[in-house]
């Protein structure tokens, strides 16, 4: 990585220019006058860490003369990788590590939440090596978008997005509609928030139903060829995003008699 110096060549004489870095290394470090040289002049500190600051001085050598310039440099810090990190029904949280040895300088971060609130829109540099970015108040099975990038002095990096499904809510007023000794039937209604289909479990091991989240306000399911007189805790879960959320049960007992 590198950062670069321009300057316009000078109307009077001059012979050269010496440039340094600091601690850095100067490239060309040194540029004599030429006629090919043309108005913009540019020298570089090259191998420099992503978001480090140098200053690169110019000194401009005329016979005995000389006169320097100087100007503040920070290279374009290292973006960020995000992963998911926690999702719930009202937040979302991705994660990234960070240190100066693989990563190189940066002040802090900058979080931006596509919807929802971010608990923190700037995230200070510390010294951890793992940070973390919230969305707050989303909406529950919603997809959410997290932005994040790093800046160092003037510089911002590249951002790094990511999506995250909130969890969905659970499902509401789940209770029996029918009941024979070998069927029984159940509905309920949606959650709040987005749900793309319930799955139903009528017992255990039992083979699970699906139904499709089509905005209806209300759904039903069947649990068929039960036994009777038996106990039945039949189980209903809204998915979203092929994230699960809480299960809402009810137990049923069939009709005894034939």
């Amino acid at each position: 990585m590198s950062v670069t110096a321009y300057w316009r060549k000078p109307s009077g004489v001059f012979d050269s220019f010496n440039v340094s870095c600091g601690e850095a290394t100067a490239y060309p470090s040194y540029i004599p006058y030429s006629n090919d040289l043309g108005n913009n002049i540019n020298a570089s500190c090259i191998n420099v860490t992503s978001g480090s600051t140098h200053i690169l001085t110019v000194v401009t050598i005329s016979g005995a003369e000389t006169s320097s310039d100087t100007i503040s440099l920070t290279a374009l810090p290292s973006a960020v990788q995000l992963s998911e990190y926690d999702a719930t029904t009202t937040s979302v949280t991705a994660q990234w590590t960070w240190s100066e040895a693989n990563d190189g300088v940066a002040e802090h971060f900058n979080v931006y939440c596509g919807s929802g609130d971010p608990t923190n829109t700037t995230i200070l540099v510390t010294g951890d090596t793992l940070y973390n970015a919230t969305c707050s108040n989303v909406t529950p099975g919603g997809n959410v978008t997290i932005i994040v990038s790093s800046t160092s002095g003037d510089k911002t990096s590249d951002n790094d997005t990511i999506i995250i499904s909130a969890v969905p809510e659970t499902v509401l007023y789940l209770r029996e509609t029918s009941v024979t000794n070998e069927t029984i039937a159940v509905s309920w209604e949606p959650p709040k928030g987005d749900v793309d289909f319930y799955q139903i479990s009528c017992f255990e091991n039992a083979t699970l139903q699906t139904v499709e989240h089509t905005n209806e306000k209300s759904y039903t399911a069947e649990c068929n060829k039960l036994t009777p007189g038996e106990e039945y805790k039949i189980i209903v879960t809204a998915y979203s995003n092929q994230k699960a959320g809480e299960a809402s049960s009810i137990t049923v007992i069939t009709s005894k008699y034939r």
